[in-house]
């Protein structure tokens, strides 16, 4: 049966109409349809990478065209998003590809079909995703499960906080994780004060939810040891606590958990795969609001590690929750490696945009190993120092430490946080810090992120884990042709 008949719309994609070279194109296009060179040469189309160009075949059944510059599969990821939006846009509702379509393009399509709408009464066409993608194109269902995390990471983000407070986001997550083999605890505030997590209390103390830490545990492996701890940072809601944010903008706060759903979504990732090795992912679970409870500028709290920090401002919360949970799952687990993720500084933003994570590591190996990880997948990190004076800036007079350096909005934000955290990682332990507070927040610019968060992290967090981890050449990670 013709599926557009069925469906009533119809796009065919074909590859035998990418060009490998822009200039290319309509030589291309040529050897496909006289109409689709027309309809070009009319709309002025000269392979610019985007362009799109529509045709009717002679039954019917319209396709679409588009021109890749040939560059790497991060590049070919993006026009799979663009096609994907313009699909959306066009109120498309299945999509044929032709079996010679890159995966890569595949793969960024499926990512970028995404809207979320469902607490909406009235939806517009234009808000519905692509109902089926038809191909006979190799596409491994380890992508199409790397999809699955991604989507799912958007979700969590996307709720908001009146919904996924912190006893609902780990309602959610036990939920979520009914069907698999990954064990779920959570930790109730009793828990947490037994095991001596004042700097997790003390930033939802101001908050009519308790705070909550979730963890997950993944045996791959069996009786070996566990081999990475994945720590996210979970601020359901972040008002900005006593020291208050601007209003403007603060909507966005609800998105501040984006470590917690990088890990939660890698997490579910990994047991859908069944990667054979120990992981374990932790996440912190709290709202930073605001009344008579909560903690102010100037107050001591004792970290369970036993240090003491000073509050100097009480909206560079995300630390805090971090220094305990990181404390926690080294001490409980024992990990070979710990990665954490969180949106934790405007700073990193005004470093590297929404294009890169800032990555911050005690280990150059592991730190390499996650840079490879994130230009497969096109969750891109970059490697940022931690200067020693970063530390001496984090330094009290009242503490042990101070959660924000003595130098404020002059000095580099994300590298005394990362420098901050450092302080609570165990001797012997590799530890790579990710800043993804650009990267996971919505960006017109990403093609297969739209104007969602973009769900960062999941797929990195899998290639990374699933991979021999030898250093890869910069062939390596480009699209074979």
């Amino acid at each position: 049966m013709n599926i557009a008949a069925k469906r009533g719309f119809n796009i065919s994609v074909d590859a035998k109409a990418y060009a490998i070279q822009t200039d290319l194109f309509l030589t291309e296009l040529s050897r496909i349809s006289g109409t689709l060179t027309a309809i070009a040469e009319k709309k002025g189309c000269r392979g610019e990478v985007g362009d799109v160009v529509i045709g009717t075949d002679e039954e019917g059944v319209r396709t679409y065209c588009v021109a890749i510059d040939g560059g790497d599969g991060t590049r070919v990821r993006d026009e799979g998003g663009l096609l994907a939006a313009w699909a959306i846009g066009e109120k498309v509702r299945v999509l044929e590809m032709d079996a010679s379509v890159p995966e890569v393009f595949i793969e960024g399509c499926m990512l970028r079909n995404y809207v979320f709408s469902k607490h909406k009464t009235v939806i517009s066409e234009k808000e519905y995703p692509i109902e089926t993608i038809v191909t006979d194109a190799p596409v491994r269902q380890e992508v199409i499960d790397g999809v699955e995390a991604n989507h799912i990471a958007r979700d969590l983000m996307n709720e908001p906080a009146n919904i996924l407070h912190p006893k609902a986001y780990a309602e959610r997550v036990q939920k979520l994780f009914e069907n698999t083999d990954v064990a779920v605890e959570v930790l109730m505030k009793e828990e947490l004060q037994n095991l001596g997590m004042e700097a997790v209390l003390s930033v939802g103390q101001g908050s009519s939810h308790e705070s909550v830490v979730v963890v997950l545990r993944w045996n791959g492996a069996g009786d070996a040891g566990v081999d990475t701890a994945l720590v996210g940072k979970g601020l359901t809601f972040d008002t900005g606590g006593v020291s208050l944010k601007p209003a403007k903008g603060m909507e966005e706060m609800k998105w501040d958990m984006g470590g917690s759903a990088a890990v939660v979504s890698a997490m579910h990732l990994i047991a859908k795969r069944s990667l054979q090795k120990n992981v374990v992912g932790v996440i912190g679970l709290v709202e930073n609001a605001v009344d008579g409870a909560a903690i102010r500028p100037g107050d001591i709290i004792k970290t369970m590690s036993g240090k003491t920090v000073e509050v100097i401002n009480t909206d560079a919360e995300g630390r805090l929750v971090l220094a305990d949970i990181l404390w926690y799952v080294q001490n409980r687990f024992h990990p070979t490696n710990v990665i954490d993720l969180a949106t934790l500084t405007g700073a990193v933003i005004a470093a590297l945009g929404k294009e890169y994570a800032g990555l911050f590591a005690n280990d150059d190996a592991l730190a390499s190993s996650l840079t490879v990880a994130g230009e497969r997948t096109g969750e891109l990190v970059w490697h940022l120092p931690i200067h020693p004076l970063f530390l001496k800036r984090m330094k009290s007079a009242a503490a042990d430490l101070r959660n924000v350096s003595v130098l404020e909005k002059s000095d580099a934000g994300a590298g005394t946080a990362a420098a901050f955290l450092r302080e609570f990682i165990q001797k012997g332990t590799a530890w790579v810090h990710l800043d993804i507070a650009g990267s996971s927040f919505p960006s017109e610019d990403n093609p297969w992120g739209g104007c969602w968060p973009n769900g960062f992290g999941a797929r990195m967090l899998y290639d990374f884990l699933a991979a021999d981890r030898s250093p890869a050449t910069t062939e390596q990670l480009l699209l074979p042709q």
